[in-house]
């Protein structure tokens, strides 16, 4: 028979939901100026959310009742984390097409052959390419 009065269990619940929102809360703060090092150092913030997130899953799966003041808070504190997730999934959506968009930018060239230049920086032609061989692919 499940049994209905686990606050302790229930308090745990709570605390690794908010721990986990703390940590996607800094998360969110640092991806408010996207740099590359804003994003590396939020790995492990995200890695902590992700831990707390597991161990939720597995206290969630094991089927225990929870009173329903307990329960109140944790929907509560659930809403907020989906929140969370949805402003960090933005800000990082936002921080990819940034990235991308500044990559096609720094990408544009006329060509993409080497510049042909002496090592005194005075421009020399390319050398002609001559092969003697006929690929025939099919």
């Amino acid at each position: 028979m499940k049994r209905w009065n686990n606050t302790p269990d229930a308090k745990w619940q709570l605390d690794k939901v908010k721990q986990a929102r703390r940590s996607l809360d800094k998360v969110r703060m640092k991806l408010r100026s996207p740099t590359i090092q804003a994003m590396d150092s939020s790995t492990s913030d995200l890695g902590v959310a992700v831990e707390c997130l597991k161990t939720l899953e597995v206290g969630f799966a094991s089927g225990q009742l929870v009173a329903l003041e307990w329960r109140r808070l944790l929907e509560q504190e659930m809403g907020g984390l989906r929140r969370e997730l949805r402003e960090v999934n933005a800000l990082l959506e936002g921080a990819g097409k940034f990235y991308q968009g500044w990559a096609r930018l720094v990408a544009t060239g006329v060509d993409d052959e080497p510049a042909h230049y002496s090592v005194q920086g005075v421009p020399i032609p390319p050398a002609p390419f001559r092969s003697g061989k006929v690929v025939a692919i099919g």
